[in-house]
């Protein structure tokens, strides 16, 4: 399934036992149904987890990050993981500072854009 809404593009695959979502774009107010909507479609039992590759994110929004922790929640009660994956340097502080760091699959990936120096 791939759906585009208002600058971003969700994409779900199922591999084996697991479902990933790949995200690109921004992940903002105006369109985080479509994510909540993504979980909604995914089975949460007999699943070894979910995983959200945010790599191709450019911005994660607050009502992103609590779009994610509701999906945590939602296979949490069946016991599949959701985890989150390649954070850059500024998502991954971002979640932690929001209390989602647990979800985080591992340090950040690195990010050239963010460590251009800013021009004045």
């Amino acid at each position: 399934m791939i759906e585009l809404r208002f600058g971003l593009c969700l994409t779900v695959q199922r591999r084996r036992d697991k479902t990933y979502i790949l995200l690109a774009g921004e992940l903002d107010v105006s369109n985080v149904s479509v994510l909540i909507d993504a979980f909604g479609t995914i089975p949460s039992e007999a699943q070894a987890g979910v995983v959200v590759d945010i790599s191709k994110l450019d911005f994660l929004g607050a009502c992103g990050i609590n779009a994610i922790v509701i999906g945590a929640a939602r296979f949490s009660l069946s016991l599949c993981p959701l985890i989150v994956t390649g954070a850059n340097p500024l998502q991954h502080r971002t979640l932690i500072a929001s209390g989602v760091g647990s979800l985080l699959a591992s340090s950040p990936v690195p990010n050239d854009r963010l460590q251009a120096p800013l021009s004045a």
